[in-house]
């Protein structure tokens, strides 16, 4: 599984990427040369704060942006689903 934040820095709006996942969860990913179909869901209580904490550690400015927004910051989780194939 791979998780992304959309934390669109200290942004008072989710990045677009958010509502696509809402509307469409059947996304394409690619991870340098490897590209497959994966489902996203949005993380969520325990989960959602394991990952949190997860993601501060990396990269502790998350902390900042969680802050001066108003809104909770999504957590979405790729899961793939497919086969994975070289990306050209």
């Amino acid at each position: 599984r791979y998780v992304v934040i959309g934390s669109r820095a200290t942004g008072s709006q989710d990045p677009s990427c958010v509502p696509n996942v809402e509307a469409s969860p059947n996304v394409d990913v690619q991870v340098v040369h490897d590209h497959f179909p994966a489902l996203a869901t949005f993380a969520a209580g325990a989960e959602r704060g394991r990952l949190w904490d997860l993601m501060v550690e990396l990269f502790p400015p998350y902390v900042e942006y969680q802050r001066c927004s108003e809104r909770e910051i999504p957590i979405v989780v790729l899961t793939p689903c497919g086969p994975a194939r070289r990306a050209t």
